[in-house]
């Protein structure tokens, strides 16, 4: 397809195109867990920790506050508070 190698006109905006969905679909998902938990939803830590797993890709800062999050979520006290929500 390509004789020599990949053309850089349309690699490179191809790259940066899915470099803000991906910021896009993040921020988007980490404003919803935010939204959900400040309404004490029951989708709010499910969403939260999807964002967690995806922050655990920004090194170093946001692997950090990732693995916050998962262990406050995934911990036993707050798996039965939010097992209690109305």
């Amino acid at each position: 397809m390509w004789p020599h190698g990949p053309n850089p006109e349309v690699f490179i905006p191809a790259m940066i195109h899915l470099a803000w969905m991906y910021l896009v679909v993040r921020t988007g998902l980490a404003v919803a867990a935010g939204w959900a938990l400040m309404t004490r939803s029951r989708s709010g830590r499910v969403l939260a920790i999807v964002a967690a797993i995806f922050n655990i890709l920004k090194f170093p800062f946001g692997t950090a506050i990732g693995i916050w999050t998962l262990v406050l979520l995934l911990g036993y006290r707050n798996t039965v508070l939010y097992e209690q929500l109305p």
